[in-house]
């Protein structure tokens, strides 16, 4: 059985002139919406990627996720050029205000098998407008939903350590998950100790792959999957920590933008 998801995308200007129309004649009974609801709406929905769109067979899966399912897919090679793209459009768009932008997550691990999802942090002063601003002009979504990161058991300091902000890649660009995080806090810390860690350790890197291949097949539900993940992603991060304070890794403390 063969079925298909088609989406038609409507500008926001598109949606308010819809929206004033329906309120100008809505029958009798029914509530006049306020404008200010279409952007928070508009935040909160993700619009589906090309991998999402494309026709299904019965039985088959997608390279990400498909019916409800975590898919690990093999290391691709093009996934650092894809991150180079993305982040030289990062770097026009923020200019000064990124201090710089890194590709993490495991799609930056050599070997490393994942979810065809690139991930990408930038490092910023501050969470203010300004960077907002920019992203947006830019194309890239906020979710508003998404407002910090998981925080490992037992690490001390404030609740500000772990604050980010969390963006999505622009209609029709490859699937990317943007993540904000100010420069020098734990969270922003966290992904470039945990890549270099991984790339530095062959052997964990294989493990944790194995790891991934096996919840994605045995969960029942691809929610639970980052909740199943994180505490043996902090198992790795502790053994990380001791790592980084036997080399002196100071990967994390020299602001630089990749603009390759």
């Amino acid at each position: 059985m063969r079925s298909e998801l088609h989406y038609l995308h409507a500008p926001l200007d598109v949606l308010r002139a819809r929206l004033a129309a329906r309120n100008a004649m809505r029958p009798v009974g029914t509530f006049r919406i306020d404008e200010s609801y279409l952007a928070t709406w508009s935040n909160l929905f993700e619009p589906p990627d090309a991998d999402e769109l494309r026709p299904v067979e019965s039985g088959t899966a997608s390279s990400s996720m498909r019916a409800g399912q975590v898919v690990i897919v093999p290391h691709q090679s093009a996934w650092v050029a894809q991150y180079s793209a993305v982040a030289r459009t990062l770097s026009d768009a923020l200019g000064t205000l990124a201090l710089r932008i890194d590709h993490i997550g495991s799609t930056a691990v050599p070997g490393l098998n994942a979810k065809d999802i690139i991930d990408v942090q930038i490092s910023v002063a501050r969470l203010d407008e300004s960077v907002d601003a920019a992203l947006r002009s830019a194309g890239f979504r906020r979710i508003e939903a998404v407002q910090r990161d998981h925080r490992p058991p037992g690490v001390a300091g404030s609740d500000a350590e772990w604050e980010k902000w969390f963006y999505r890649e622009p209609p029709d660009v490859r699937r990317t998950h943007i993540h904000v995080r100010v420069m020098g806090r734990s969270n922003q810390r966290y992904p470039l100790l945990f890549r270099d860690y991984l790339i530095a350790h062959p052997d964990t890197t294989a493990a944790y792959g194995i790891l991934k291949h096996r919840l994605a097949a045995s969960l029942a539900n691809a929610d639970d999957y980052p909740d199943v993940k994180d505490p043996a992603v902090d198992l790795i991060y502790l053994a990380a920590q001791e790592w980084a304070n036997s080399c002196g890794w100071q990967g994390a403390d020299n602001p630089q933008v990749e603009k390759t």
